[in-house]
This record gives C-alpha cells, sequence and structure tokens, in this order.
C-alpha cells in the first residue's frame, strides 16, 4: 500500500489539483480533510520519491504479522498477569 499526505490550496471555484506518482494505478481512494490550524501543520514539500519510501515506510509498519503482533502482545500484555 502507497500512501501521500499533501495539503494543499483550494482554488476559489472549489477546483483541487492533484498530480499522483504512475505508481499509484489508475484507481485511488481519496479522503478529504480540512486544515483546522495552518500553523501546527507540517508543510514539506517531498520529491515523488521520497512520497513513495514514506509510504513504504509506513506500509511497513502497518503490515499485518500475526507473528509480529503475538510478540508485541506479549510485551504489552506482560504486567497484566
Amino acid at each position: 500500500m502507497q500512501a501521500m499526505r499533501l495539503i494543499k490550496k483550494i482554488h476559489d471555484n472549489g477546483i483541487l489539483n492533484i498530480q499522483l506518482p504512475k505508481a499509484f494505478g489508475q484507481q485511488v481512494e481519496v479522503i478529504i480533510l480540512p486544515v483546522l490550524d495552518e500553523e501546527k501543520t507540517i508543510h514539506h514539500e517531498t520529491t515523488e520519491e521520497e512520497d513513495i519510501f514514506l509510504a513504504s515506510a509506513y506500509h511497513a509498519v502497518i503490515e499485518d504479522d500475526k507473528e509480529e503482533d503475538a510478540i508485541w502482545g506479549k510485551y504489552i500484555n506482560a504486567d497484566k498477569s
């Protein structure tokens, strides 16, 4: 799974333009959230390579691995037994 986080200005007519890397394929899921406090928002323009790396790293972190989940479960629940 790949992901991108973008903070974009919306045109006066409400149109938002986003250019996506070809690696995203022909269909994507779009989730739109308002920026509530622009001063607390991290602004960082990334290159396509950085976006792909960050998305890959995020995917590795959230990857469903039952063996790893079991190991973490032992640590999380160690003080409960």
